[in-house]
Order: C-alpha cells, then sequence, then structure tokens
C-alpha cells in the first residue's frame, strides 16, 4: 500500500456492464509479435518515436512484409503511412486481450504464481465526485530455501475517465514519500514511484489506474508489466500526462479553478470538516 495515503472518499459500489478498453497486444505474445506491438504504439505517437527507435528500419521491415497487403507501403507516403497504421492496429486489435472480470489477471504468468485475489472499497487514490472500487492480485515466487519474492498488482476502478490523469496525478505528487519519474516500460509511458523502502509502477488507462509493486527494494517483474500493459494501454505520454484525444486527458479540479482565477471553496479543501 502507498504510504500517507489521503483520507479516502466514501466510495460507492459501480455497476454495469465491463467496457473494453482499445488494446495492441496480447498476453503471451511471442518475441517478434511484442516487437511489433510495441513498434505500433511509437508509430501511433508520431513519426519522430519510430525515426528515433534503434532498428526502428529493421523493425519496421519486419512488420510490413509480415502482412502482404502491407509489403509496398513505406513511411514517405503520408497515405501510405495512415493506410499502415490503420492496417496494423486493426490487425493487432483484433487478437488483443479483454478486460478480466475482476479485473486483474488471475492466473500464473511467467514465472510468478497467482495467490490470491480481493476487492478494496477503501481506495488509495480518491477523486472528488468520482467513485471507485479497488480491485488487488497477488503474486508469489520461490527462491532457494524458503525465500518468497511477492509481487502485487492493483486495478483501481473509476466511474469516469475524464481528468483522471491528471488528478491522480496530483494526488501522487502530494504524497511526499516518493520520488516520482517518468519511464517508458513495455512500450508504454508511466509513473515510476521510489520511496525508502518500496517501489511502484502508476499509470491510467481510461478509467482504470493501474498499480504494481514488486518484492522490498525491487520494481515489479518484466512480465507483469508486459501483461497488465496488454490489458491496460496507458494514456500518459512522455511528459507524465494524458496523451490528448485519451480517454482520461483533461485538467484536474484544482487546476480548473486556478486557471479561472477562483480560490478553491472550503467545503472541497482536503481535511476541512464536513
Amino acid at each position: 500500500m502507498l504510504n500517507a495515503r489521503r483520507t479516502p472518499v466514501a466510495p460507492r459500489v459501480l455497476c454495469g456492464s465491463t467496457p473494453m478498453p482499445p488494446t495492441y497486444g496480447a498476453p503471451g505474445l511471442g518475441g517478434a509479435d511484442k516487437q511489433q506491438s510495441l513498434l505500433v504504439k511509437r508509430i501511433l505517437r508520431g513519426p519522430s518515436s519510430v525515426e528515433t527507435t534503434p532498428l526502428a528500419a529493421l523493425r519496421w521491415r519486419t512488420v510490413t512484409t509480415a502482412h502482404p497487403a502491407l509489403r509496398r507501403s513505406t513511411l514517405s507516403s503520408p497515405s501510405a503511412r495512415a493506410s499502415l497504421i490503420a492496417a496494423l492496429t486493426a490487425t493487432l486489435c483484433a487478437c488483443g486481450a479483454a478486460v478480466p472480470t475482476r479485473y486483474v489477471v488471475e492466473r500464473d504468468v511467467a514465472g510468478l504464481s497467482y495467490r490470491r485475489y480481493q476487492r478494496v472499497l477503501d481506495i488509495e487514490v480518491p477523486v472528488q465526485g468520482n467513485a471507485a472500487v479497488g480491485h488487488t492480485a497477488t503474486y508469489v515466487k520461490r527462491g532457494r530455501g524458503r525465500s518468497v519474492s511477492v509481487a502485487t498488482a492493483f486495478v483501481t476502478v473509476y466511474t469516469r475517465p475524464a481528468s483522471l490523469s491528471a488528478e491522480v496525478g496530483e494526488r501522487l505528487r502530494d504524497l511526499g514519500a516518493y520520488e516520482i519519474t517518468v519511464v517508458e516500460r513495455a512500450g508504454d509511458y508511466m509513473w515510476r514511484l521510489e520511496g525508502a523502502e518500496d517501489g511502484w509502477l502508476v499509470w491510467v488507462s481510461g478509467r482504470h489506474m493501474v498499480k504494481l509493486g514488486g518484492p522490498p527494494g525491487e520494481m515489479p517483474p518484466e512480465e507483469l508489466i508486459e501483461t497488465y500493459v496488454d490489458l491496460y494501454p496507458s494514456d500518459l505520454g512522455e511528459n507524465g500526462k494524458a496523451r490528448s484525444g485519451t480517454p482520461s486527458a483533461g485538467f484536474s479540479r484544482q487546476t480548473e479553478i486556478e486557471r479561472r482565477g477562483e480560490e478553491m471553496p472550503d467545503h472541497l479543501r482536503e481535511g476541512t470538516p464536513r
């Protein structure tokens, strides 16, 4: 659990069907398929990320020659590039993974053994006016002798995605107990939180906040990161803010008030008696 949590707002139980977010890959992809999935994500972010990616040309040839309809496509033609992106996205989305019924992966992941699921109402990052429910999964990996490493996954499901990245980002920075940086893992950008005794990877995908943790002093295993990124593609860009057009984009409540030149009402301040 994150330290120095804020006092949570009493949440409501969510209801309704589970939406399927955009996905660009699926758990268990082979090495070549995984590289193609990551490359498509970079293409969708813009040409600069493709041009500066090591071995981009080699990977691009791997992607384009893998599909007969794409062999004549090149990055030099805008129309061809647009067609290629659409074709690749459709192909990879067709085999994408659906969000699990209980939001977390309830199976073994590579060398990690799944142990238990828990539903949580006392969420770690409450957002005013946006009720949420948390879902956690625990995974273990046995080492030598009796040593056991534990990894955890937390998926918090909010009612609405709008402005969620900004709201979560503000609350994480307010914790004060962690050094926060933006890193790229499994082809997506996310926040890395490093504390004195624990470390986490956190990102927002639509109305979901994903938080992964590893053993004390370690980051989550790469296989676990890849599995959850495939299920919940990050909305974040390299600046740690939601990319334009993503479901969680938008200003936070505090930023909106500051932009209007108004002071936050007393009843919205943290710790104010209700």
